[in-house]
């Protein structure tokens, strides 16, 4: 399952933000009234907007085993509410098996994670990927990674992965400009072994990540090494410590390429995910590409889980005619809900290639699927994921005085040319494999180097009519 691949928009571990943790059971004021109307809401939000109906019967037998569940690991019996006869239409159920339970263990009252579970669990019977709920805790969380901003961290996006003898490796993968860890000269491609002097090698992602984590001005001691030194014969540790702090992790990038022999230059547009300054980022870098008047671009999505619809759109707009179809959304009677199209672009539209991956997914394959459409820009790399689907967020007051969401799937999307990405993805036009993490070094890049030849071939014929 992949359930929640798409919660954060960064993919591999982001330690901009620290990963989602099982919240733990806390005291908390009688949640009865606050907890029944918070149920009641997702059934209601799940039914009305769910892009394949879901029975209520999945949502009951769901709904149930997860408050048996949850009353075992607590080691409470359940056996009383297992023989509990509920009757009536759903949502009464949905009542009825929460307030019994509170009425046998009253302590279930304050238990914000109890309600939590079963809102999670009505959700769950959807049996959809990107339909699930997001704590309190989490939403902070949500909220930062589409705007970029992140209230802690040390700005490292790792590359986890075990070795045969299933020992973790944490290598990183890139770092946040001006980040802690940038400023301590920390780079792509350096492993980390160590925090706080304790080994990683027998650590899951989210708990390097959690030792990661803290308060803005506290310190955290990492011990790792260098890319060159992890290659070599006897590599030697190096420590270095880390104040954390505010991080912003930019969206979108940009990089001119010199082409040799006097070829001019190309622009290399990087696009990690579609946030909330997705756009204006994106506005500011190809500006700066076009004042070093480079003649074509390779716009890179790979690795880019998505987000934003709009984003998607704003960034066509940049790169495609006013009035293009960018995708459809259809409901859950297969019927156009919506159509995307592109509006005003104050850009001159140059040779452009895509590069692409099997982690590129949603609003970069709505993207890529509507270049390629619209101006046949041809795609460098490997096949999509294959995210066919949009989703929208709905907020709660729960716990009260707290925002709590849910996210659900509302439709599915087709590209200009009609096509349908479910499960399918783009398929490249050039197909090159690539270790992931060579992305982030540009001469061991075999998928760039590819783009930029193919983007030459492109340019040629131009070069020649001159």
């Amino acid at each position: 399952m992949m359930k929640r691949f798409f919660y954060f928009s960064l993919l591999f571990v982001t330690l901009l933000v620290c990963p989602v943790w099982a919240q733990t059971t806390q005291t908390t004021p009688d949640l009865t009234n606050a907890s029944l109307d918070l149920l009641n809401q997702v059934y209601t939000l799940l039914k009305d907007n769910i892009v394949e109906p879901v029975e209520d019967e999945s949502i009951w037998n769901s709904y149930k085993e997860a408050c048996f569940s949850y009353l075992k690991e607590q080691k409470l019996s359940a056996s009383a509410l297992e023989k509990e006869p509920f009757i009536g239409e759903l949502q009464q159920k949905i009542s009825h098996l929460y307030k019994k339970a509170v009425e046998f263990y009253p302590q279930l009252a304050c238990d914000q994670t109890f309600t939590e579970t079963l809102a999670q669990a009505i959700l769950e019977a959807a049996q959809d990927d990107y339909t699930f709920f997001i704590s309190a805790k989490e939403y902070a969380d949500f909220t930062d990674s589409l705007s970029g901003d992140y209230s802690s961290g040390v700005g490292i996006m790792l590359w986890p992965r075990r070795d045969k003898n299933g020992r973790s490796h944490f290598i990183i993968a890139d770092l946040a400009p001006h980040s802690p860890a940038w400023k301590a000269g920390l780079k792509s491609g350096d492993e980390l072994k160590a925090i706080e002097g304790k080994s990683l090698e027998s650590l899951s992602p989210s708990e390097c990540a959690r030792m990661l984590k803290g308060a803005n001005g506290t310190t955290v001691e990492i011990g790792y090494l260098t890319r060159l030194a992890r290659l070599g014969p006897e590599p030697t540790l190096k420590t270095v410590k880390l104040t954390r702090g505010p991080v912003h992790y930019p969206s979108v990038t940009e990089r001119v390429l010199s082409l040799p022999d006097g070829g001019g230059n190309i622009g290399l547009l990087r696009v990690d995910m579609f946030g909330e300054s997705t756009n204006i980022e994106a506005e500011r870098a190809l500006r700066k590409l076009e004042e070093a008047n480079c003649q074509g671009y390779i716009l890179d999505l790979r690795d880019n889980p998505g987000g934003y619809t709009n984003a998607a759109r704003d960034l066509c707009s940049k790169f495609m005619p006013v009035n293009s179809l960018v995708a459809s959304l259809r409901d859950r009677c297969d019927k156009k809900e919506e159509e995307i199209f592109t509006y005003r672009n104050f850009h001159p539209l140059k040779p452009t290639v895509v590069l692409i991956n099997n982690k590129t997914a949603s609003a970069a394959e709505i993207t890529a699927g509507a270049l390629r459409a619209n101006r046949h820009i041809l795609l460098v790399g490997e096949t999509s994921f294959g995210k066919n689907s949009s989703q929208r967020i709905f907020n709660f007051n729960f716990p009260p005085g707290k925002t709590s969401a849910c996210k659900i799937t509302f439709s599915h999307y087709k590209t200009p040319d009609n096509k349908d990405l479910g499960k399918i993805g783009l398929k490249p036009d050039y197909e090159v494999k690539m270790e992931p993490l060579k992305r982030h070094r540009y001469s061991s890049d075999r998928q760039l180097q590819k783009a930029i030849e193919v983007l030459k071939e492109v340019l040629s014929p131009k070069k020649d009519n001159k």
